[in-house]
């Protein structure tokens, strides 16, 4: 089922944020600047998420994600 995928990318990639940041709540809403990261921890969170979606997210991507929901959704869309 489509939708027991998605939510599941969703969940990982929330609680690898979480691990990563230490932030305990985190949602597709939050922001990286609403978290409290700076740029090296994003590139982390996204380097890591690469490698565990086996994705790449180019620089120029990933400076324009501001939300995790846009993590999410890239995520997801690069999956298929």
């Amino acid at each position: 089922m489509k939708g027991v995928s998605m939510d599941s990318t969703e969940q990982q990639i929330l609680a690898l944020i979480k691990e990563k940041t230490g932030v305990p709540e985190v949602s597709r809403s939050s922001t990286w600047e609403q978290l409290g990261v700076d740029s090296l921890d994003v590139a982390e969170c996204l380097m890591e998420i690469e490698e565990k979606f086996n994705v790449t997210i180019p620089d120029t991507d990933a400076n324009n994600m501001k939300s995790v929901g846009e993590v999410i959704d890239y995520v997801e869309k690069k999956k298929k």
